[in-house]
């Protein structure tokens, strides 16, 4: 059987160019079948037509999140803030299942009507595009479906008060207040 070195050199020289060629075949296949992110509007199936009713909170949770990071939930709880947010979320899965059944069943308890779905590897790439380091995430969008707010959950009480401020600083510009472009 011929070894490596004892086959002549033009033809080692063709092997390695087309073993070449075949690789960059590869790879622009690869990178071609490779979808683009998708929009946060179309991921959250919010209509991209101007003048959509209020604005979509979404908020990205993966299962390492616990229980006190959640409770930005519930600002969309208070009275001032209910009709002016349509609440969406998504579970970027760890694929292990456990930790995603364990962060559904809370959710699901504290908030029995908030809608949310499995994230896919897309919605990942699309939340790391828009800036999305870590989790719980709130992503606000208009009726129009562009991003108007984006922030991490609050790390503490100044924080939450915070955030509460600026949700209800959209709300009230939706309802006609004084206009501000949030954060």
């Amino acid at each position: 059987m011929p070894t490596w070195r004892t086959v002549p050199q033009p033809v080692r020289e063709h092997a390695v160019a087309a073993a070449s060629v075949l690789i960059v075949l590869l790879c622009t296949a690869f990178i071609l079948h490779t979808p683009p992110p998708a929009s946060i509007a179309a991921m959250v199936g919010v209509p991209s037509a101007p003048g959509g009713p209020g604005y979509t909170a979404l908020v990205v949770f993966q299962e390492k999140d616990c229980e006190s990071n959640l409770q930005m939930l519930r600002l969309f709880q208070r009275p001032r803030l209910r009709p002016a947010f349509q609440e969406r979320g998504i579970l970027l899965a760890s694929g292990r299942g456990a930790g995603d059944a364990r962060l559904r069943a809370l959710v699901s308890a504290e908030h029995p009507s908030f809608p949310f779905r499995l994230g896919t590897e897309r919605d990942a790439r699309t939340l790391h595009a828009l800036g999305m380091s870590q989790t719980p995430y709130l992503i606000v969008l208009d009726g129009a479906g562009r991003v108007r707010y984006s922030t991490p959950a609050p790390a503490g009480p100044t924080e939450y008060v915070a955030l509460a401020r600026d949700l209800e600083q959209l709300a009230s510009q939706l309802a006609g207040g004084a206009p501000g472009e949030g954060k």
